[in-house]
């Protein structure tokens, strides 16, 4: 606990009042609010007989002083805080002892002493019967020369030359008998140089995950509005963009070309205000049913990297799939909506 004292700038009247109200340390001060601490010390006025006598009332701090006594006190708390703690330290028997402790006075639950070192693993050696097999050699009978041909020995021709025909003994080399104690020997050296054999990401074959379904998107609840204020801007656009280069070819004809045309084609020059009448008025309507904004009118902003593009800009990409297709995305949040169930 922080005592009121170790508070810089609160008067020591102040200090005592706050004690008789009750509010004895900073942590208190601090959780305490500000009428709460102003009826204490109102109460500790009264017991003093410290209000006014011709009103009656006590002389009380302003409400700004009293908050900035309190953060004062969050200020000394957050700095005890964050003091740092002395670490432990060694400390040898001789020096408790000098001290005048005894080791039996100081609790201890168990005394816990170094452990042993591990022991390394015995190199492994092949086993006795194999290591045999391996480095001795087994002696081969040879039949005796005076004696004729006998079940191993076959007469090369007129030459009289014999030539022996060694049998197979197992565990000879080029023997087709396998040995079981050299394979395991083998088997468990293989093991121990490779015992896992990884295979990188980009060689495993993609593997189609069973009843995957495409993604087609949240339902729209007003998908024939969206359907209609979409063929609405894409027709008032596209007949917008006509009659403007239609009027466009007929100045260059009469300017340039020396021809002449009916004074009613000036009227394709209507088509615009009618075209842009009836986009504001039924183009606009459609809304994002995930961000809320409006899915045909144009913004200067950033679109989402996945919104349909064309060259006539955002908006017409977005209004022609909304109708042609079953499903669109809007261009500001990247949400994907179907038009039918």
């Amino acid at each position: 606990m922080v005592d009121l004292t170790e508070l810089p700038g609160m008067p020591d009247s102040i200090r005592i009042l706050l004690r008789e109200g009750g509010v004895e340390s900073a942590e208190l001060l601090a959780s305490l609010e500000t009428g709460e601490i102003l009826a204490r010390l109102d109460e500790a006025q009264r017991r003093r007989g410290l209000e006014t006598r011709e009103t009656g009332e006590t002389r009380r701090p302003a409400i700004e002083l009293i908050r900035v006594w309190q953060k004062t006190a969050r200020e000394v708390l957050g700095r005890r805080v964050e003091a740092p703690v002395s670490e432990a330290k060694e400390v040898s028997a001789e020096s408790l002892k000098a001290a005048g402790i005894g080791l039996d006075v100081i609790p201890v639950a168990e005394v816990v002493e170094a452990p042993p070192p591990e022991r390394p693993d015995p190199p492994r050696t092949a086993p006795s019967a194999a290591r045999l097999q391996l480095e001795d050699s087994l002696p081969v009978a040879l039949p005796p020369p005076s004696a004729g041909p006998g079940p191993g020995v076959e007469e090369s021709g007129a030459g009289g030359r014999s030539r022996v025909a060694f049998e197979e003994v197992p565990g000879m080399a080029g023997s087709e008998t396998p040995d079981p104690d050299r394979a395991a020997l083998a088997r468990e050296e293989e093991q121990l140089r490779c015992p896992v054999a990884f295979k990188p990401l980009e060689e495993a074959p993609a593997v189609a995950v069973k009843g995957e379904r495409r993604n087609r998107g949240m339902s729209h609840p007003e998908a024939g509005l969206v359907r209609w204020s979409a063929t609405v801007t894409v027709l008032a656009f596209l007949c917008s963009f006509f009659a403007t280069v239609g009027m466009m070819v007929v100045g260059v004809m009469a300017a340039f070309f020396d021809v002449a045309f009916h004074w009613s084609v000036a009227l394709v020059l209507l088509v615009i205000p009618v075209c842009l009448f009836v986009y504001v008025t039924q183009g606009t309507k459609a809304r994002c049913r995930l961000c809320g904004q409006r899915l045909f009118v144009p913004k200067n902003c950033r679109k989402h990297e996945r919104a349909a593009r064309s060259i006539f800009g955002h908006t017409f990409a977005v209004a022609r799939s909304a109708m042609f297709r079953a499903n669109f995305r809007c261009m500001l949040c990247g949400t994907k909506m179907r038009l039918k169930d």
